[in-house]
């Protein structure tokens, strides 16, 4: 398959993740999956959208409401995956998963900066 150049201002149609360099940089996140980084970038972009609507708890905090399967759609990724993914970013404590709201599939996040 042969990819076109992209021209001037065609790179803003694209839409991009950014994955924080102290994922690449820093010794704490060496064991960190690839999937487990990208993973982090969607939730945060997520956040950012959740922030623009007004998504602030009681205690200040910017949360939002994750659903796995859309998540995995939007990925590529089965269930599995994203779960796994989740997971790792929760024992690596840049996720909270704070509240299920009755389906392991929909759950309230606060996601950490790294």
């Amino acid at each position: 398959m042969k990819f076109n150049y992209i021209y001037g201002k065609q790179a803003e149609q694209y839409d991009y993740l950014y994955i924080p360099k102290a994922f690449m940089k820093e010794e704490l996140f060496k064991s960190m999956t690839a999937s487990a980084k990208i993973m982090y970038a969607v939730l945060m972009e997520k956040q950012q959208k959740f922030v623009e609507m007004g998504w602030i708890d009681e205690k200040d905090q910017a949360y939002i409401l994750a659903n796995i399967v859309a998540i995995g759609t939007e990925l590529n990724w089965d269930e599995a995956e994203v779960l796994a993914a989740v997971e790792e970013l929760e024992r690596f404590g840049l996720v909270e998963i704070a509240e299920n709201l009755g389906n392991i599939r929909d759950c309230r996040a606060i996601v950490f900066h790294a």
